[in-house]
């Protein structure tokens, strides 16, 4: 039994690591060169360059992503929205490491309330992937949960660049790192959060197959 529910685990563990580049379609040809945006309401060169590698990033561009982010550090170390888009460009090619420390960098300051959602958001779904379930289910929590005196709900939230990440998928971080660490209560009480018509089980052979079968809904 310990055997079998191993091999979920380790199922699921692959699942998300995927997760950042299943999400969208095979990227267009990847160019090196940098377009400055012509939008004139952006003013400073760290805007410009994080507009600009947002547009890659959006593209499924994501080395000139990275370029484009790291020029806006090198011109304002203090730009906290080019840490975020470097931190989920490198995401998007599993570079977890260093996607990790730039959204950690990120959110410094919770000042833009948009950008430190966004980075927390990111780095849920790469604590899940390294492992890290506490910090994952923190993460989520930060950007969706909202408590009132009685009980709890999970707010709506979308990723601004790629609005196929959503409240749901947040969810299901939440869930997985439940079922990582054997708490299949939890875990199945957090799928009803998705799906309110699932069958109630505890079961990890179960939940194991709810939770692939969700994910290809979400």
């Amino acid at each position: 039994m310990k055997k079998k529910i191993l091999l979920l685990q380790l199922l699921l563990l692959a699942l998300v690591v995927s997760f950042f580049s299943c999400k969208k379609d095979d990227p267009p040809t990847v160019t090196n060169e940098i377009h400055y945006p012509s939008d004139i309401t952006v003013h400073t060169i760290e805007q410009r360059l994080t507009e600009n590698g947002w547009k890659e990033f959006t593209l499924g561009n994501y080395s000139p992503a990275i370029d484009s982010f790291s020029l806006a550090i090198s011109a304002n170390s203090l730009y906290t929205d080019a840490y975020n888009g470097l931190g989920w460009a490198y995401a998007r090619i599993d570079s977890l490491e260093k996607a990790l420390y730039n959204l950690t960098v990120c959110m410094v300051s919770p000042s833009n309330e948009q950008v430190y959602k966004d980075a927390r958001a990111g780095r849920s779904f790469i604590n899940l992937a390294l492992g890290d379930y506490v910090k994952a289910i923190e993460d989520v929590d930060a950007v969706i949960l909202e408590q009132s005196e009685y009980s709890y709900n999970y707010k709506d939230y979308a990723f601004r660049h790629d609005p196929s990440i959503s409240r749901n998928d947040l969810v299901m971080v939440v869930a997985e790192s439940y079922f990582m660490m054997g708490y299949y209560t939890a875990c199945y009480e957090t799928l009803l959060w998705i799906d309110e018509t699932i069958d109630d089980t505890t079961n990890p052979e179960e939940l194991a197959m709810i939770i692939e079968e969700l994910k290809q809904t979400i």
